[in-house]
């Protein structure tokens, strides 16, 4: 009989493992490295002189991360839930097993990666609407400036 729960544990154990890394290989966007990218893009932005295509472009290569962070978002979130239903609720009085630790452990991992995707989904909102903006005034500016007198020229 005790067999029988230690080779359940095993394939429950085996499960959650291979789908994390079924998981972590279908969503490949990196959170941090996403972060320092948009760092390095607002500060090279803000140093040169940026023109209005050279802020579109910036703001649609942020598009993408950020679809790729609300993907990461939706997945991490599935994950989460799937590690709720295979942990037991928690009671004060009963220890937790080494592969409960181990689950519990891996939701912690799981909520700060979430925590970081969200965090950049936002940051990005923020800099596509303000790249965007810009653009749009630089625009504005080149069209409404005023030229050399047309009645001087002819």
């Amino acid at each position: 009989m005790i067999w029988h729960l230690k080779l359940l544990r095993c394939v429950i154990f085996s499960l959650c493992f291979f789908s994390f890394f079924a998981l972590a290989e279908e969503n490949p966007f990196d959170p941090k490295e996403a972060n320092q990218q948009l760092d390095k893009l607002s500060i090279k932005l803000s140093i040169a002189q940026p023109n209005a295509q050279s802020l579109q472009e910036a703001a649609t290569l942020l598009l993408d991360f950020q679809n790729k962070a609300k993907d990461c978002v939706k997945d991490t979130e599935k994950q989460i839930e799937d590690l709720k239903l295979q942990l037991p609720q928690e009671t004060s009085n009963t220890p937790l097993t080494k592969d409960q630790q181990y689950l519990k452990e891996k939701r912690s991992t799981i909520e700060a990666r979430l925590a970081e995707c969200k965090l950049f989904v936002l940051r990005s909102e923020e800099a596509i609407q303000a790249f965007t903006k810009t653009a749009k005034d630089l625009s504005t500016s080149a069209i409404f400036k005023k030229g050399p007198n047309f009645w001087d020229q002819v």
